[in-house]
């Protein structure tokens, strides 16, 4: 095995789940896997023997959400990793929990990646503010959110005039990618570069994780069971190649070393009901916020049952936005 970089949903749960009138309106989730709980999760100490378990030490280990920095002890969880892992992380830099990164920076880092969504209470200069200082540790790129009700170029702009380095994700409607795409393609995903959900789940791709079929596509589990790794190139009519997280352009393409091309195929071949097999009807879309365990209940009470923590907090603690957007993509 030769595997590169392995990119680890931590968990679904981010902090607009808390604030239902900030939620970011095209959430991943919400698209694709509205019917998600955060009882699925695992804890750290899970996922630091798993990963020490499956993943080669030459791998890079990449977070992504959600918002990472909100499960419980991820901070002692890079700092465990960190010795024996390279890391990265695509946050939303709400709150002030990036703050402890800087004060006593975690090391092996590779990336961090703040991702730039205009639902957050920040405002883009306090935004710009955390990631000036967070640079001073890290290497940091910023990640621009985009969506049709606001000008995502003008704040990708702006940023950039913070002297950030800063990358643009267009839009994307994940459920466009349980229709098949019109041409075959092959990629060293699974070989390379793998997506692990936040229940252990391996896919070869953050798109397989994406679709409405995504059983169908799962390596095994980092936690029940062996993971099937591949050895040759897949084939599949999956259109990733329409989407963002595989534009070269973009801050984790270097660190996925995924290779995507049109598979080349002999004219007497007819692959037309293998790529029907890849149409498949996308998850009904549904109020996430609606059906999840915060139904009812106050900003502070979610934030609480959300770290584990008594449920009395500060509501000035409380941000919203969503990691995974672009990131590490996810």
């Amino acid at each position: 095995m030769n595997l590169t970089s392995a990119q680890i949903n931590i968990s679904w749960f981010c902090d607009f789940h808390s604030n239902k009138k900030t939620s970011c309106p095209y959430c991943w989730v919400t698209m694709a896997q509205s019917d998600r709980s955060r009882k699925l999760d695992h804890a750290a100490e899970e996922w630091l023997t798993a990963i020490r378990r499956q993943i080669p030490e030459s791998a890079l280990i990449d977070f992504v959400g959600g918002e990472p920095t909100l499960f419980p002890k991820f901070r002692w969880l890079v700092e465990e990793l960190s010795s024996t892992h390279r890391w990265s992380v695509t946050s939303n830099m709400s709150g002030d929990r990036w703050q402890s990164y800087c004060e006593k920076p975690v090391g092996n880092c590779l990336s961090w990646t703040a991702s730039y969504h205009y639902t957050s209470r920040d405002s883009i200069h306090e935004f710009a503010a955390k990631c000036l200082i967070t640079s001073r540790h890290y290497p940091l790129s910023v990640n621009v959110v985009d969506y049709p009700t606001y000008d995502a170029p003008k704040a990708a702009r702006f940023l950039e005039d913070y002297g950030l380095k800063v990358f643009f994700s267009p839009f994307e409607d994940v459920r466009n990618l349980n229709v098949a795409g019109p041409v075959p393609l092959t990629c060293n995903g699974g070989m390379t570069h793998i997506l692990v959900d936040p229940e252990g789940h391996v896919y070869k791709c953050l798109s397989q994780e994406r679709r409405a079929d995504r059983e169908r596509w799962r390596l095994g589990n980092m936690f029940t069971g062996e993971i099937r790794w591949p050895s040759k190139r897949s084939l599949c009519f999956i259109p990733c190649d329409a989407f963002y997280v595989l534009n070269q352009q973009h801050a984790t393409a270097d660190m996925w070393e995924l290779d995507v091309r049109e598979a080349d195929i002999a004219e007497n071949v007819n692959l037309d009901a293998y790529r029907e097999t890849f149409d498949v009807p996308a998850t009904p879309l549904r109020k996430f916020i609606d059906e999840s365990a915060w139904k009812g209940r106050t900003t502070d009470q979610a934030k609480g049952d959300l770290l584990h923590l008594p449920v009395v907090l500060p509501a000035s603690d409380i941000g919203t936005g969503c990691g995974n957007c672009g990131g590490s993509p996810a």
